[in-house]
């Protein structure tokens, strides 16, 4: 591996740095920009008496358009898939968090399929645990890594008023609505599914801005090119952007705060967030002991009170 990166010059650039593979425990994941480099790592593994086995390989190609030419003739007998499965997760070539999220719907609508069958004469409460405990955790699994707009906000909270609905065995006759079934079960706004997945993500981002590390030269670089035509996606960073309602570099300089950090990741803070001024934030520095209130805040209060 280490020879046919050191003959290869078709990386694939991230923030000015070079990727060319990602190793992990029984894994390796080459990244190219043509598939060129296959045939120079089957070439190197020849020489030393190693084999490729082809059926366990698998190709996929990062191309929303589809305008992405491979020919395939240097690697035949490799897949090339749309979806492929990696550490329990699924990656696509849309480059988007949605099938993930599609596949751990439908994982977690299994289980609990298994658990209504079971659930007669438990208590309400009980039930909300046996759900909370076991299902939420299949759903959320690597969730800390998605990136969320606002079509799959709307998946995440209708799968948990499905789970609602299954548990307390109401059909669709009954016409119930959703903030019935809230009330009818207490269920506070921190404890909403997609409030603690967006809690994982910042708590994620805080981890991997503090430590140097090719995770944070992902998440912070920039990829080399041109994006298509119409409305721009949303990325991994606007979305943290989105919950803190301050600029990224903002973001990264409060992390190194651990305290704070901790705090701006709280269920219970980030349902104010999106709508949080100066004032909050001010609270939120008072919460913490020992712990100066940085000086733009007091600057804007002096001129509040000027005003």
């Amino acid at each position: 591996m280490r020879h046919a990166t050191q003959e290869w010059n078709g990386e694939v650039s991230i923030g000015g740095k070079k990727i060319s593979n990602l190793k992990y425990v029984d894994d390796t994941v080459l990244l190219a920009k043509t598939e060129m480099k296959m045939e120079l790592v089957e070439k190197f593994n020849n020489e030393a008496g190693l084999k490729l086995n082809r059926k366990k390989c698998s190709i996929i190609a990062v191309d929303r358009t589809r305008t992405l030419p491979l020919t395939f003739n240097l690697i035949p007998d490799i897949d090339r898939k749309d979806n492929v499965g990696h550490l329990d997760a699924l990656l696509s070539n849309k480059g988007g968090s949605v099938e993930e999220i599609k596949r751990r719907v439908g994982m977690a609508k299994a289980a609990i399929a298994k658990l209504v069958r079971k659930d007669h004469d438990i208590r309400k409460g009980t039930k909300l645990y046996l759900m909370k405990t076991p299902i939420f955790p299949i759903m959320t699994y690597g969730s800390e890594s998605w990136t969320l707009n606002s079509s799959c906000q709307r998946r995440i909270e209708a799968f948990e008023m499905i789970v609602y609905r299954r548990m307390l065995r109401i059909p669709w006759t009954d016409h119930r609505t959703n903030v019935s079934i809230v009330q009818e079960l207490n269920i506070q706004p921190q404890d909403c599914l997609l409030i603690t997945i967006q809690s994982q993500i910042l708590k994620f981002f805080g981890h991997v801005i503090r430590r140097d590390g090719i995770k944070k030269d992902i998440i912070q670089g920039k990829v080399e090119g041109k994006r298509r035509i119409g409305r721009p996606s949303i990325r991994y960073l606007d979305q943290i952007n989105i919950l803190t309602q301050i600029s990224m570099s903002d973001n990264i300089r409060n992390t190194e705060n651990r305290e704070f950090w901790r705090n701006v990741s709280n269920r219970n803070n980030i349902i104010i967030l999106p709508y949080m001024n100066h004032l909050l934030k001010k609270v939120l520095y008072k919460r913490l002991e020992n712990k100066k209130i940085p000086d733009e805040f007091e600057e804007e209060e002096e001129k509040e009170h000027a005003i």
